[in-house]
């Protein structure tokens, strides 16, 4: 009996085993289940580079392009017995097939030929992906010439409006961050992107790494490989003298991307402000300006091996501004200043991608910005210098594809680490912040079509002068709620932001403003806050969009000049609130295969600021209440022999500050390009407020009970004539970059 009973444990111990053992060679097997792709042409040829999008189950998307030898190898996920398959080329049309993958790991798939000759067949990935995060567009440049840049095709997003230099994404607060590669740049940078290299463009009204308020916008570069291209811009001014030289160069391969870019811009303005109080006239200033900018930017990307990417850029960025002004004051009191100012600013950026799972990853952020102004007066006082250092690191873990309570969750957890030093000129102490962030977000689908997404920051640390440093600790979230079903799409969000006062703010030292005001700072200034609502609903029919969006933001413990008993010596305290509310509607349409593209816009806003009333006595302005309009647009026309032209006109006004009204002109820029030798020589013929429309600026407030008005006529006009020359060889191809993307795209349920 007892032998029986060893028996019977030792066969159990065997079976249990065993079990245990067949479990772990099948899960093995499962995970380590690799899909091999051939890709041929139509005469069985190898197919070098071409493009592939796989969904497997309906729930991992994925993107590459063959090898030399035309093959494609990527891990199957467990679990999963078919995908479906999207393969394009240039010379041949798009396949779009289901594959078993259930116990067949090896395919080869023939292309075909296009039928219709001179038809340029576009991939059939989605054009449009939308979720509660933001709104991914496929990007085609058809309907542009092949020396187009990154801003024509901003111009072509709903989701956009361009004002002056600036974008900004309707229901949000302030301009948006751009990113290309994940990689913040500025907009010098951005004009002189090719537009062909752009595979897709992501808004996101929201974004951690943004510090505006305003959102982002992310730019993927296509893959290159083996191009070296570079190009020679310059332009003149015809009727203003300005001269810009904006030489590019870049090289990428399947390794390593490195992009470089610059520019240099002289020209001349001559600006004139007239000061009134109480219909007096009391300052006239005439202004001879030479203004000198120059931009240099690199960009490198770096795939290390297989799992470990990097990212490495530099910006230098400066300009000098020499100032001749003509005063006049009452009585007919006249004297001449002359006045230097300069800004250096240099800002480097590096980004470690590590690939720990096919859907997990770490990521590395890095930057440091150093910064240098100063001013000079000859003659007068009102010298003034600033420096700033600024440094923030960032360490967080994705996960695209998280399952939890029955859905897919696109995760991210992370940390960040702040700390800028700032030196104002007469300030005896540093201005220092120190910033400690832990951040969450997520983005999931509740139902089919209903996405949200969240992101919750607890923020806390320190800032203030040496001397006067104050502690705070502040929970910022952010939650969004989209929908999207037949070509109807909306979403509602909530935000709530913090805005730190600045070092100029907080410096208790006197500094020049104008000939009729002096200010000094307040060191202990709090926080502004805002709370805001968006709610924004969308339609989209074929090529045409159209949006409409409402938002309301409450702002508290606004900065507000406040007198002293000095005369014109002012300082700063938390004395005001606000409520601003804006409603706009934005349509954008292509015709005739995108060669005509118009988008318009238009809105209402409403401005109510209230000083508290510990301060109505002292307050040296009277608070601002009324409403502003905000239109206009943007047409492109591409003709036959490679002719281009645009239009854009931009109407901002009245708009409103806490204690002032601005009334402002209708902006408008008209070019025309011409493009010879298949793109590689460009001219082009520009005008920017032509006929000095839209250089007119006039201020209203209430000055200690005066009304003050200032009126300003900015030095806009011109007319351009410019060239530019492109060379090199390759051509990009139509497949994302091996650049970072931590933009989690790869989830099909998107």
């Amino acid at each position: 009996m007892k032998t029986s009973t060893i028996h019977l444990r030792s066969r159990t111990l065997l079976l249990g085993l065993a079990l245990v053992l067949g479990s772990w060679f099948t899960s093995s097997a499962q995970e380590g289940r690799r899909l091999e792709l051939k890709i041929l042409s139509p005469s069985g040829q190898e197919i070098d580079s071409a493009s592939l999008r796989l969904s497997f189950c309906e729930r991992k998307s994925i993107e590459g392009h063959t090898d030399k030898s035309g093959r494609y190898s990527c891990p199957i996920p467990a679990d999963c017995s078919s995908l479906r398959l999207w393969v394009w080329g240039s010379a041949y049309a798009v396949v779009d097939t289901t594959l078993s993958v259930a116990t067949i790991h090896q395919h080869t798939i023939r292309l075909d030929s296009h039928t219709l000759e001179g038809v340029k067949i576009v991939a059939t990935r989605p054009s449009v992906q939308m979720n509660a995060e933001g709104t991914t567009y496929q990007i085609t440049t058809e309907g542009l010439l092949s020396s187009a840049k990154a801003p024509l095709v901003l111009q072509r997003i709903p989701d956009l409006i361009y004002e002056g230099g600036i974008y900004t994404i309707p229901g949000s607060r302030g301009q948006v961050t751009i990113y290309v590669d994940e990689v913040p740049v500025n907009e010098r940078f951005l004009s002189q992107l090719d537009a062909q290299d752009i595979d897709r463009v992501e808004v996101r009204p929201s974004d951690v790494a943004s510090s505006s308020g305003g959102g982002a916008i992310y730019i993927y570069r296509k893959k290159h490989l083996g191009t070296l291209k570079g190009e020679l811009g310059m332009s003149a001014g015809l009727i203003n003298e300005e001269y810009i030289v904006s030489p590019s160069l870049s090289y990428l391969s399947k390794t390593f991307d490195l992009v470089t870019s610059g520019s240099v811009i002289t020209n001349k303005q001559y600006p004139h402000t007239r000061t009134l109080r109480n219909g007096v006239e009391v300052l006239d200033i005439q202004s001879n300006t030479r203004l000198t900018q120059y931009n240099a930017e690199a960009l490198l990307n770096a795939v290390l091996s297989e799992r470990f990417k990097a990212s490495l850029s530099y910006l230098l960025f400066g300009y000098e501004e020499r100032l001749r002004q003509s005063i006049t004051k009452p009585l007919g009191m006249k004297r001449q200043e002359y006045l230097i100012g300069c800004n250096l600013m240099q800002t480097a950026n590096l980004i470690l991608s590590y690939q720990l799972a096919p859907e997990q990853s770490l990521l590395v952020r890095a930057q440091g910005l150093l910064s240098n102004e100063a001013q000079t007066r000859e003659g007068v006082s009102g010298d003034y210098s600033a420096r700033m250092s600024y440094f923030v690191g960032d360490v967080a873990y994705d996960h695209d594809e998280l399952p939890f309570l029955g859905t897919t969750h696109a995760l991210r957890f992370g940390a960040r680490l702040l700390h800028q030093r700032s030196v104002v000129e007469g300030s005896a102490k540093p201005h220092q912040m120190t910033q400690g962030q832990l951040y969450l977000k997520d983005n999931f689908y509740l139902a089919k079509g209903l996405s949200l997404y969240f992101l919750l920051r607890n923020e806390w640390g320190r800032y203030g002068l040496e001397a006067n440093r104050r502690s705070y600790f502040s929970f910022i979230p952010y939650v969004a709620l989209a929908y999207s079903k037949s070509g109807y799409s909306a979403r509602l969000s909530f935000d709530r932001d913090l805005s730190r006062p600045e070092g100029s703010l907080l410096s208790p030292a006197e500094y020049f403003v104008s000939e009729l005001e002096r200010q000094r700072g307040n060191p202990n200034l709090k926080p502004q806050t805002s709370l805001s609502w968006s709610l924004s609903l969308g339609k989209r029919l074929g090529k045409s969009h159209l949006t409409l969006t409402a938002s309301h933001e409450v702002l508290q413990d606004l900065i507000s000049g406040i007198s002293t008993t000095t005369p014109n010596l002012s300082t700063f305290e938390n004395a005001g609130e606000g409520r601003l509310s804006s409603l706009t509607s934005t349509f954008r349409t292509s015709t005739f295969d995108y060669k005509l593209n118009l988008q318009v816009y238009a809105g209402l806003k409403y401005s109510d600021y209230q000083l508290k009333s510990a301060y109505q006595a002292s307050a040296l302005n009277a608070t601002q209440r009324g409403w502003g309009l905000r239109c206009g647009g943007s047409v492109s026309l591409l003709l036959d022999g490679n002719w281009f032209f645009n239009a854009s006109v931009n109407y901002n006004s009245p708009t409103y500050t806490f204690t002032s009204r601005t009334i402002a002109e209708p902006l408008t820029y008209l070019s025309a390009e011409k493009s010879l030798l298949d793109g590689r020589l460009t001219f082009s013929l520009s005008a920017m407020a032509p006929w000095g429309l839209g250089e007119y600026r006039r201020t209203e407030s209430t000055f200690r009970g005066i009304e003050q008005i200032r009126q300003s006529s900015l030095s806009l006009s011109n007319v351009s004539l410019g060239v530019t020359f492109r060379f090199g060889k390759g051509e990009a191809k139509e497949a994302p970059s091996e650049a970072i993307d931590a933009s989690g795209l790869k989830r099909s349920d998107r």
